[in-house]
C-alpha cells in the first residue's frame, strides 16, 4: 500500500501494487473497504510489464489512480493515470511522458474542474529529474505540462489545491544545504511559480531530508 483516501460513504480506498494478482510483473492494486476496514472489493490493473500505484482520489463518479507503467506509453516508464467507476471498473487509462522515465505520485482536482498530476520526469526539464506537473481534462487528455527544478534531482511527491493556486511537496538536490532537502513550491492558478523554499536540518550522516507529502491548511 502506498496511498489512501477516505471515500464519501465513510470507507477507504487503498492504492499500491501487487505481485500476487494481475497480468504481469507488478500490477497496480486498489482495495475498497468500509469504515471498519472490511474489504468490499479489490481490483488490479496493468500489462505484461510493471505497474505501481502511488496516489488516489475520489471524484464525483469514481476514482482516479496515478502511478507509473512499463507496459504502455512512450518511454521506459510513463506516468499512468486510471479512471474507474465507483466499483473500481476501468473507465479509461492514459499515459504521459517522453523517451526516458516519468513517474506519477499524486493527483488532485484543479480550480477549474480538471485534474492535476504531480510526479517527476527524466524526459524533460533542466536536470537529472525535475518536478513534473500535468494538467488533464475530465477525459484524461493532456492540456499542458510544466517542470520545476535545477541541475540536479528534484522529485515531486504531492500536490494540493489552495484558494488561489497549488502547493507542491517535493525533494531537491539542487537547492538547500544537504544532499537532499525538502522542496516546497507554491504556484498560482496557471502554475506560474510564486515561490519555492528548501528546508533541511544539519545532522549526522549525509544530510538527507525527505518530504513524502504536503497539504494545504485552512
Amino acid at each position: 500500500g502506498r496511498a489512501l483516501c477516505e471515500t464519501k460513504d465513510g470507507g477507504f480506498l487503498i492504492t499500491g501494487y501487487t505481485f500476487s494478482h494481475g497480468s504481469g510483473d507488478a500490477d497496480i492494486l486498489i482495495i475498497k473497504t468500509d469504515s471498519y476496514g472490511n474489504i468490499a472489493w479489490t481490483k488490479s490493473y496493468g500489462g505484461v510489464g510493471s505497474e505501481y500505484g502511488n496516489g488516489c482520489i475520489e471524484i464525483e463518479d469514481g476514482f482516479l489512480i496515478v502511478g507509473y507503467t512499463t507496459s504502455f506509453g512512450a518511454g521506459s516508464k510513463d506516468v499512468y493515470l486510471i479512471k474507474t467507476d465507483k466499483n473500481g471498473n476501468e473507465v479509461w487509462t492514459k499515459t504521459y511522458g517522453g523517451p526516458s522515465w516519468d513517474v506519477g505520485m499524486s493527483v488532485c482536482e484543479t480550480i477549474d474542474g480538471a485534474f492535476l498530476v504531480c510526479g517527476y520526469t527524466n524526459s524533460y526539464g533542466a536536470g537529472e529529474e525535475d518536478v513534473y506537473l500535468i494538467k488533464v481534462d475530465f477525459n484524461g487528455n493532456e492540456l499542458y505540462s510544466k517542470t520545476y527544478g535545477g541541475e540536479r534531482s528534484e522529485i515531486g511527491y504531492s500536490v494540493a489545491k489552495t484558494y488561489n493556486g497549488y502547493f507542491i511537496g517535493a525533494n531537491t538536490g539542487t537547492y538547500g544545504g544537504g544532499n537532499t532537502d525538502f522542496y516546497v513550491i507554491k504556484t498560482d492558478s496557471e502554475f506560474n511559480l510564486l515561490w519555492m523554499k528548501p528546508y533541511g536540518t544539519e545532522g549526522r550522516g549525509h544530510g538527507f531530508d525527505w518530504c513524502n507529502s504536503a497539504l494545504s491548511t485552512s
